[in-house]
């Protein structure tokens, strides 16, 4: 739905009764889980506060590690509700599942919270950690119009869910491949193009590489496998738009073709970075009609064969992930006192999602309360039970997600700067105490992850709550 629509809808919607004036919640479930490289997850995508005429959005998860299987299980409450996943490197929308509805009568529909709205299905197609989330900031829509008029361009931020995969990526005939690759803005970058699979008396390469010139500005091809005979300069050639590789064997010197062990690499092409800040940039095997894929063996044309897209995201070009610490005051406070702990970081950098849980003695401390919220982070309420803040089975969670505005950079806060404070009222006797521990808890699994859907590592040093023994002084700070 573009604006110039969106507009329409504003001005049909006025005649229809009132409605209040709040923006849906989209929500993913499973949070957390677990699965091996080829197996498939279904999640199920629900909402609260819907009451709207139309509603869109994007559940983005990384192409590089999950492949769109289906989806299903529409609401049948919903006519007219549009599905469409948008495979990476499409000319006109980003990629993702893309969803999409408008009431064909221009009334607000009301779902009672928790209604599922429909499930999709991705099957894991290499190692390592990912998350699938619902973005809102550009490139990605987030938009919806309740029956007043009112036009929301940003939702609640949506809790990402998290998925570890394990295992490792077996490929089961002739694979060739592009590798994934991160490096910031305006550096150099190469990606390898490998002989992933059963490179066995091979005679003849036809490949077409193609990417987003406008991201991604070609520098040259280097590495070109001298096993083989490859020969960077006289088969590998560039046109403006894309890439042509075209090779065969000589006949005369290697009548069998050649045999390389999997994994070798067969030449890397190198680019400066141009896009933005958190921008992936797929990187493809792509047919033509007089330019399409082929190899040969001994045998002649291999008509099976597999071909693995990569990408080049902009990014920290630092092999190890980054690691933010999160650490926790230490204070001293009496019986019947309240104390403020105060949680502070060191390198929160770029940022857009960050999540974690605070747990203490419940025979020590009881939970006030909140303050303090770092303006950086955009937060309009900060108070338990608003924006990041939930508490569940006694302990207090923290789940933030950058406003739409801050989505392409991300928000960076000074080391050691306050985030948040969080207050208890003690009731712990004198010389008792209690860890205020940062982390994660069954269920909900600590993450950070910054602009260019980097995943960070991350520290925790718990704060302390100290009650002081009989006859000690406690000074006031």
């Amino acid at each position: 739905m573009n604006k110039f629509f969106s507009m329409i809808l504003f001005f049909l919607a006025i005649s229809v009764a009132q409605t209040s004036a709040m923006a849906p919640t989209i929500k993913i479930t499973p949070l957390d889980a677990t699965i091996n490289v080829d197996e498939t997850i279904t999640y199920s995508v629900t909402t609260d506060n819907f009451n709207h005429i139309s509603v869109e959005f994007t559940v983005l998860f990384d192409s590089g590690k999950l492949d769109f299987v289906s989806y299903s299980d529409i609401n049948p409450q919903l006519s007219e509700f549009n599905l469409n996943y948008i495979p990476p490197g499409d000319p006109v929308f980003p990629e993702g599942l893309k969803v999409s509805w408008l009431d064909p009568n221009f009334q607000p529909k009301q779902l009672p919270n928790g209604t599922e709205l429909f499930k999709f299905t991705v099957k894991a197609k290499s190692p390592g950690t990912t998350q699938v989330t619902v973005p809102c900031g550009a490139p990605y829509v987030c938009e919806a119009i309740d029956g007043n008029g009112n036009v929301f361009e940003s939702f609640p931020p949506t809790t990402p869910a998290n998925l570890l995969i394990t295992g490792t990526v077996q490929y089961d005939k002739f694979t060739i491949g592009i590798s994934n690759e991160i490096c910031d803005p305006g550096s150099e970058i190469c990606v390898k193009v490998s002989a992933l699979k059963d490179f066995t008396n091979i005679t003849l390469m036809q490949m077409r590489i193609e990417w987003d010139v406008t991201k991604l500005q070609f520098k040259s091809v280097k590495n070109c496998n001298s096993t083989i005979g490859l020969n960077c300069s006289n088969d590998i050639n560039f046109s403006g738009s894309a890439l042509f590789l075209s090779w065969f064997a000589d006949p005369n010197s290697a009548p069998n073709g050649f045999t390389l062990p999997d994994g070798s690499v067969l030449y890397e092409i190198c680019f400066t970075v141009i896009s933005p800040l958190g921008t992936k940039v797929p990187v493809i095997f792509k047919d033509e009609q007089f330019s399409k894929n082929e190899f040969s063996d001994v045998n002649g044309n291999i008509s099976d064969f597999n071909l693995v897209d990569g990408s080049v995201t902009s990014g920290n070009c630092g092999g190890a992930p980054e690691k933010i610490t999160l650490t926790g005051a230490q204070v001293v406070g009496s019986t019947g006192s309240t104390v403020c702990v105060k949680i502070t970081p060191t390198n929160f950098d770029s940022l857009v999602n960050l999540k974690f849980a605070l747990t203490w003695d419940p025979a020590v401390l009881t939970l006030s309360n909140v303050q303090n919220c770092n303006s950086l982070l955009g937060i309009s309420n900060c108070n338990i039970g608003a924006g990041p803040f939930t508490v569940v089975g006694g302990f207090l969670r923290f789940n933030w997600q950058a406003m739409a505005g801050q989505m392409a950079t991300g928000v960076s806060i000074p080391n050691n700067a306050t985030l948040f404070e969080i207050c208890f009222t003690v009731i712990g006797g004198a010389g008792t105490s209690s860890n205020v521990n940062i982390g994660s808890v069954s269920g909900f699994t600590a993450s950070a992850q910054d602009a260019a859907l980097e995943n960070f590592d991350m520290a925790f040093n718990p704060g302390k709550v100290t009650v002081p023994g009989a006859g000690s002084l406690t000074l006031g700070v």
